[in-house]
């Protein structure tokens, strides 16, 4: 495996990443697979492996060609099987479809979109200061920066190919877009006590995680972004719509509960749970507990009462069920939603 060039490393503030996709499950994690199509080492999927907890990462919407939302890294990078389409010149010449593969995976939590996104039009505005801030910098650091976008003059400027870029501190400070809100990387959310959540993002139902080890990963994160979480979650974020109800995901202030809605004067949070022969006790056990937590957290936050809810991927052995309701948490399963309005 090829060394990266880390230039960031020891260097205040430099903390950010820019994530360039077409995804629909923005702020859900990183993720790339661990070669490109001719089976070598491509940096910039490489770099998943070089974001570090507590660091800022940019979302880049190829289709509007914004820079749209902002979210931040958690836990460890660990590997593990994804789907992936290659989009690139060779990708597309050679047909490639998506297809199983080795990959690297980073955690994200804190997911908001910005108050004002930034547009492609808006970084070109301002290419001639990047152009110097970025010649400055190659000459404190060297190349390559991995940076997200051609400076060069003889066209207009665009996004490099690839999928995750080094976003330098001089950028993200060029633009207020970016940082507002932010004080070098902290969010102050300025939010009314009584609100709560941001817009329901949906999961990924194509990524597949497989066995991991949790003494080094989180489990809660790496849990995420399995297909059964991914179908529970979705699947009770639409009954909560046919109820006419609005599902919302966590803002970076809250805990990272998988769904919450409103009804009356009634807040619901759930904490989504996959669930297999072998690790269905532990996982009931860890969805309690935090559930529980989100509980107490938004109880606080909201001055009014909280409703817990665990949503398994199947119905439960009884034990729990009886075990859940003496604690006051309803516990549901895709079959049983009904019991929630």
């Amino acid at each position: 495996m090829a060394d990266l060039h880390a230039w960031w490393k020891g260097r205040e503030g430099e903390s950010y990443w820019l994530e360039v996709t077409d995804r629909e499950d923005l702020g859900t994690n990183l993720k790339a697979p661990q070669e490109n199509e001719a089976g070598g080492d491509f940096w910039s999927y490489s770099l998943v492996r070089e974001v570090s907890s507590g660091d800022r990462v940019f979302h880049y919407d190829r289709p509007s060609q914004r820079i749209m939302a902002r979210s931040r890294a958690t836990g460890d990078v660990w590997d593990d099987q994804l789907v992936w389409g290659a989009r690139g010149t060779y990708a597309r010449q050679a047909g490639v479809e998506p297809y199983p593969r080795p990959g690297w995976y980073a955690g994200l939590e804190g997911f908001e979109h910005l108050a004002q996104p930034l547009e492609l039009e808006g970084i070109r505005s301002k290419m001639a200061e990047i152009r110097q801030a970025y010649r400055n910098l190659v000459h404190q650091v060297g190349s390559p920066l991995y940076f997200p976008f051609e400076t060069g003059t003889k066209r207009p400027t665009r996004p490099m190919q690839g999928y995750l870029f080094k976003l330098p501190r001089f950028f993200v400070e060029l633009f207020p877009e970016l940082h507002m809100g932010m004080d070098l990387g902290e969010v102050t959310m300025g939010k009314s006590e009584d609100q709560f959540g941001a817009s329901y993002r949906r999961a990924d139902e194509e990524t597949s995680v497989g066995a991991f080890d949790p003494m080094e990963v989180d489990p809660a994160v790496v849990e995420r972004g399995t297909r059964g979480h991914a179908m529970t979650q979705n699947a009770l974020a639409d009954y909560v719509e046919s109820l006419g109800l609005t599902p919302r995901s966590p803002q970076p202030d809250e805990p990272n509960f998988d769904l919450a809605w409103e009804a009356g004067d009634r807040v619901f949070v759930a904490e989504v749970k996959s669930v297999t022969n072998r690790n269905e006790e532990r996982q009931l056990r860890m969805g309690l507990g935090q559930v529980l937590q989100y509980r107490h957290h938004l109880e606080i936050k909201l001055g009014r009462p909280v409703v817990a809810v665990l949503a398994s991927e199947r119905r439960p052995p009884a034990g729990w069920v009886s075990l859940f309701g003496s604690l006051g948490v309803l516990i549901v399963w895709p079959a049983d939603f009904t019991k929630l309005g």
